[in-house]
């Protein structure tokens, strides 16, 4: 494949050669690709793609400048590497943790933007000391870029204290209200609303499976536009990242913005957001669910028309609104609108549900489905789920795993001061699925209120809410499952998840993946807000200490906590707290068995030979591919070194910044990080046997050592 001129695209591939054997083979993976059409590596007719992992580095921009465009590394890579097609390299000290490296041996005929804003040089003047220049560069931002993912504190882990907990944000002023999403790996994405600008901004932090917090220390700035923000909403975005959306005050009126964040803590769309809706009049209450692309949907209250009507917009994972400007109307019916939710539908739409005054005598439920393409599914403003008396209001939807939903709600049928929960499934084709009005899950006696709901991956669905039935000075929390037939399959009206002393208001739940759930809650108990937490088993039985688990119990004043899986049938729960005197975002992971201790998930390297494990015998001419990963547990973040060798019929090899080198010899040296398989080598051997090993080991102290995570592989050659 050779190099195009004018603008034409560079694919960015690996191809073999030497150079194979002089780069790290990490570099490949996760920080640029090395391209050659070389007869030798140091032909005068060389060419190199520099294609960068990180976020666009480095863009083309007319015709002649290349300019860094992320923030976080601008002021060192401009001073770096600053281009004019056709002119010589400057000479540029390069900051190195050994030694240091000059540039400027060479002038690049040409430059070409490749096809993710990387650069091409080629260069036809005294290649081999530019080949050195050029590793030396790349082990060195190999190294610059892991170290950035984790510039909080890589030694930080999970605390055991339920007094103690991990800070995630204690900036000056106040965080507030935040929500959690998983981040896939086994931590989580965390956004807030943030006052330490004097006006309400909003950041965000990610947190790893291990405890480590990824991002800028105290949390990455998402939008701190004028006028203020507030109401942060966040889904994933599917590779690590998330997408948020919020309320925005930055035109005078209430609006909808949205940001995208990468697993690396980048903003990836326009800075301070991209605008959801900016319509006349005031937009509230925006909710978020991922589009399965990539992408998301987000609706919101709307009063555009002089009442609180429903909208939604899909965005694009590159930030492109994708349906009507402003919006596509859920439901525009007489009166207003309220406590709207909003979960995926499984095919890149959504389905909605709200409480709905159209009656213009009390609140009832309804629901709508949007298509991936932004087409209303449903009868026009809506399919009633409950239009029983009185008032039913709080809907909270979960998917029911066949393109429709469970929604549970609020209900005062039986009395106006007698609050129940009920629930209703509704089909992919708009039809309710069980009793008329919905089936009852609670009508003990007094208030039951603020339902959440979670699914029981059976098709059905495990509800928790907040229960007065022991006076409403002593609220407690009850959970009921109900089956995908719309059975309650617990003890009537719920079984018990905590009765302690006190009150226990505002529960919120997850499913825990094996057909129970993880459910936390306020606690007074202590006689301040505390956090406390249960699982339950798909029996309905409590798997922790009686009446919960301490989660946080500081000095001072827990609120709002908001609850995520953490992959391994615990959770991470998250909230605002006052112990430091003004409010500060906190978290804490809970393991399954219900202890705060952190577990080890040990890291695992895996090495194959033509994608095979073990032993592989190949023939003489036969190529050999040897490929790596990892993934790294939740020791994600941890400082580590890296090894790779190889045994040889001439001795021991390893890898390094000089190449393939005699000996033992350390890779590098820095954080944990998760890759897919990447080759390191693809060539013919020689007659013999040969074993190839990859490992890291937790004591980075540059000495091979215990705790030692390796895999290995061996290859015979025969004649």
């Amino acid at each position: 494949m050779s190099a195009i001129k004018d603008g034409c695209l560079i694919p960015e591939q690996l191809f073999e050669n030497d150079i194979q054997k002089a780069v790290s083979p990490l570099c490949w993976s996760h920080v640029m690709f090395i391209y050659s059409e070389c007869v030798n590596s140091f032909d005068r007719h060389g060419r190199f793609v520099i294609g960068y992992f990180f976020d666009k580095w480095v863009r083309r921009i007319k015709d002649t400048s290349i300019i860094v465009k992320d923030g976080r590394t601008q002021q060192y890579m401009q001073e770096l590497l600053t281009f004019q097609s056709g002119s010589p390299i400057q000479n540029s000290d390069v900051p190195e943790k050994r030694g240091e490296c000059r540039l400027g041996y060479s002038t690049p005929d040409e430059i070409y933007q490749t096809a993710s804003d990387g650069i091409l040089l080629h260069i036809t003047e005294n290649e081999e000391e530019d080949m050195n220049a050029i590793k030396k560069l790349i082990v060195f931002l190999v190294i610059f870029v892991c170290c950035n993912i984790c510039v909080s504190n890589v030694h930080a882990t999970w605390s055991n204290d339920p007094s103690v907990n991990n800070a995630i944000c204690t900036a000056a002023g106040g965080q507030l209200f935040p929500t959690i999403i998983s981040d896939g790996s086994g931590g989580a994405i965390i956004t807030w609303v943030d006052d330490r600008n004097g006006i309400s901004d909003i950041y965000a932090q990610r947190i790893s499976a291990g405890g480590v917090c990824l991002w800028t220390a105290n949390g990455v700035a998402i939008c701190t536009a004028a006028g203020g923000q507030s109401s942060p909403n966040i889904t994933s975005d599917g590779s690590g990242g998330a997408i948020i959306t919020w309320l925005d005050y930055r035109n005078g009126n209430s609006d909808i913005y949205a940001q995208r964040i990468s697993a690396g803590g980048v903003c990836q769309w326009t800075a301070n957001g991209m605008a959801i809706c900016t319509a006349a009049g005031g937009q509230s209450s925006p909710n978020i669910t991922s589009d399965g692309n990539g992408g998301a949907i987000i609706t919101w209250l709307d009063d555009r028309n002089g009442n609180d009507d429903i909208y939604a917009q899909r965005i694009s994972a590159g930030g492109g609104v994708q349906w009507t400007a402003n919006g596509v109307a859920i439901c525009t019916a007489a009166n207003d609108k309220t406590h709207m939710a909003v979960i995926s539908d499984g095919s890149g739409g959504a389905i909605i549900t709200w409480s709905d005054y159209r009656s213009s005598s009390s609140n009832d439920i309804y629901a709508q489905r949007i298509s991936a393409g932004g087409g209303v599914q449903w009868m026009k403003n809506g399919v009633a789920i409950c239009t029983a008396t009185n008032a039913q209001v709080f809907p909270t939807i979960i998917s029911d795993g066949s393109g429709g939903a469970i929604i549970t709600w609020q209900d005062n049928r039986n009395g106006s001061a007698n609050a129940d929960i009920y629930v209703q499934r509704i089909s992919a084709g708009g039809g309710v699925q069980w009793t008329a009005n919905g089936t009852a899950i609670c009508t003990a006696a007094g208030d039951q209120v603020f339902p959440t709901i979670a699914s029981d991956g059976s098709g059905g669905a495990i509800i928790t809410w907040q229960d007065n039935r022991s006076g409403s000075a002593n609220a407690d929390i009850y959970a009921q499952r109900i089956s995908a037939s719309g059975m309650v399959q617990w003890t009537t009206n719920g079984v018990t998840i905590c009765t302690a002393a006190a009150g226990q208001p505002f529960p919120t739940i997850i499913s825990d993946s094996s057909g129970g759930a993880i459910i936390t809650w306020l606690d007074y108990r202590n006689g301040n807000s505390d956090i406390y937490a249960q699982r339950i088993s798909a029996g309905g039985v409590g798997q922790w200490t009686a009446n919960g688990v301490a989660i946080s119990t500081a000095t001072g004043v827990q609120s709002s906590p908001d609850i995520t899986s953490d992959g391994s049938s615990g959770a991470i729960i998250t909230w605002y707290d006052g112990r430091n005197g003004n409010w500060d975002i906190y978290a804490q992971r809970i393991n399954a068995n219900g202890t705060l201790t952190p577990v080890v998930v040990t890291p695992t390297p895996d090495i194959k030979a033509n994608g095979q494990d073990g032993q592989i015998t190949v023939s003489s001419g036969t190529p050999v591919s040897i490929s790596i990963s990892l993934a790294p547990g939740n020791q994600n973040g941890q400082l580590a070194d890296w090894w790779l060798a190889a045994s040889t019929p001439w001795g021991w090899y390893s890898l390094d910044s000089n190449g393939w080198t005699p000996g033992i010899n350390l890779l590098a040296q820095y954080p944990l990080f998760g890759f897919s398989p990447v080759n390191i080598f693809n060539s013919v051997l020689p007659f013999g046997v040969y074993a190839f090993y990859f490992g890291v080991d937790m004591s980075p102290n540059g000495i091979l050592d215990s705790p030692l995570y390796y895999d290995f592989v061996q290859v015979s050659v025969g004649n």
